[in-house]
């Protein structure tokens, strides 16, 4: 059986709408895990999700540009601070 990447969005993109049911706040930072993460919760839960992203003035020059266009641009809620 091969990995469907699809099927395994959709599960989890589920799983997420079963588990979380109010407001949730999932921390990003900007690296791929937690990006991934921050985009299947925002497809489960739209508006109710919040992804917060703490510029600690420790990042690379951009970084933080960066990031907050990568979440702008696959649509996820989220605030830098």
């Amino acid at each position: 059986m091969m990995f469907d990447p699809r099927a395994f969005a959709d599960e989890q993109v589920a799983a997420i709408r079963q588990t979380v049911l109010g407001k949730a706040i999932i921390a990003c930072s900007g690296g791929v895990d937690s990006t991934a993460a921050a985009v299947l919760a925002s497809r489960a839960l739209g508006d109710r999700l919040l992804a917060v992203y703490v510029d600690t003035g420790l990042m690379r020059k951009g970084e933080t540009a960066d990031v907050e266009k990568t979440l702008q641009e696959v649509n996820v809620n989220h605030r830098v601070l």
